[in-house]
């Protein structure tokens, strides 16, 4: 596809080629509760993939919809970098100084549901749909004192900035290189393309003792950077 004259073309990965930078742990409280020593379960009720997020500053025009994300909703390769790779070494890090931008604010992320409807998410909510759902019970059965505890643990989650515990990453010379490895991008110093990065949060509450998988996704445009002409194997 032919982009504006003058401009790159800019084209749009597969979203499912999704390449993940980073995976997040929170850390135990030990004000909340005693002791937890559970490990992370994989059950499909356990995790939740988030719609993308996308910067509505980018005014970028062109492009493709292939996969029906057009290529304006997308994160500038300066907000992504500002968000997690602030520094100059190119190291992962969720810039503290950002706690504040909706982008790796929880509540402001939204996922579809199985009726394709557009879900605004909550931690909480989604941690109490899990663990019902693994139990077989209602959330109206539970002790008013787990909630109250649940609530509170949750307030100290309400951003990825404020996730402390274990974090695997890779550095922003490493993501490029593992994207040209892998032939999700290819090298051209005249086009832009925009694929999906994504970094998983694996919460665990230690009040339900139940974990869930959070994946947090961005359409990140990267210039200088064009699709191949072959797409990778999924």
């Amino acid at each position: 596809m032919n982009g504006v004259a003058g401009a790159p073309t800019v084209l749009t990965a597969d979203p499912a080629l999704n390449t993940v930078v980073a995976v997040m742990y929170n850390y135990y409280d030990p004000t909340l509760i005693s002791d937890n020593s559970a490990g992370l379960v994989t059950n499909s009720a356990n995790r939740i993939v988030l719609n993308p997020y996308f910067d509505g500053s980018n005014n970028c025009t062109s492009g493709d919809s292939e996969y029906g994300i057009p290529s304006g909703k997308t994160v500038k390769i300066e907000s992504f970098l500002a968000l997690f790779y602030p520094t100059n070494a190119g190291y992962f890090n969720v810039n503290q100084t950002n706690a504040n931008n909706p982008a790796i604010i929880l509540s402001k992320q939204t996922y579809t549901s199985t009726n394709n409807n557009a879900c605004k998410f909550s931690l909480v909510q989604y941690l109490l749909k899990s663990y019902c759902t693994n139990k077989g019970i209602n959330v109206n059965d539970l002790d008013p004192r787990i909630m109250v505890l649940l609530q509170k643990e949750a307030f100290s989650a309400q951003t990825l900035a404020s996730i402390k515990g274990t974090t695997i990453s890779m550095s922003w010379d490493e993501v490029i290189n593992t994207l040209l490895r892998s032939g999700v991008i290819d090298t051209d110093l005249h086009d832009d393309a925009i694929v999906p990065l994504s970094v998983i949060l694996n919460y665990h509450s230690f009040v339900l003792d139940t974990d869930l998988s959070i994946r947090f996704t961005y359409m990140v445009q990267i210039p200088n950077y064009m699709l191949p002409d072959v797409p990778p194997a999924l």
